[in-house]
Parts: structure tokens; C-alpha cells; sequence
């Protein structure tokens, strides 16, 4: 079968997934220029969540949070078994609190980006 002229050709885009609250989710995230205050409501994924809730919850900078899930997470899984600096689990509590504070949120993003 021939091919159609350029003008005929119908491209196929993949279409952006959306959340509930209508914002398109993303793929990525500039954990540079991450603002870690802003409300966890906004975040455009669900990594982007984590990674806000484990930054504000640990008092750490989005790239210290990235690297807690580096190797296997076992950066994390040591913080949330043995504690941090000195044994001292408040962080991890707060963390868990905030995610599920905003399971909702969360379960949302993960929905959007399978």
C-alpha cells in the first residue's frame, strides 16, 4: 500500500495523563530547582512527592532526598530501621505521617503515570 502525501499523514500523539485535579503529569523532576515547601497538593508526580515529603520531613534539600533513594533505597531503609543521628525516629515518623496525610494525592499520581 502506498504511503499517503505529508499532508495526508495523520501523526498519533500520546496524549499527557492527567490527574484529578487536571494538571498534566510529568515524568521528571529538577531536583535542583525543587521548591520543597511548596504544598504537597501541587506535585506534578508521584517521585516528586516522595521526594517533597522526604525532604521537609527530613530538613534536607531536594538532592539530599534523591540520594536517600540511591542504591536500592538502602539509604532510606537504614534511616527508617535504625533511625537517624543517634537514634532518633521523629523524621521518619513525620515522613510517614505525611504520606499518609496525602495517600489520596498520592494513590492519583501513581494511577496516572502506569
Amino acid at each position: 500500500m502506498p504511503t499517503p502525501p505529508k499532508s495526508e499523514q495523520i501523526e498519533i500523539m500520546e496524549q499527557p495523563q492527567y490527574s484529578r485535579r487536571g494538571r498534566p503529569v510529568k515524568d521528571g523532576v529538577d531536583i535542583i530547582n525543587m521548591d520543597v515547601n511548596r504544598p504537597v497538593t501541587e506535585c506534578d508526580s508521584s517521585l516528586e512527592l516522595i521526594l517533597a515529603t522526604l525532604a521537609k520531613a527530613f530538613s534536607m534539600k531536594a538532592k539530599q532526598a534523591a540520594a536517600l533513594l540511591t542504591n536500592n533505597n538502602q539509604y532510606l531503609v537504614h534511616a527508617c530501621v535504625k533511625g537517624v543521628k543517634g537514634g532518633r525516629y521523629q523524621p521518619v515518623l513525620v515522613w510517614y505521617g505525611d504520606l499518609v496525610e496525602n495517600g489520596e494525592v498520592l494513590a492519583d499520581l501513581l494511577e496516572c503515570e502506569m
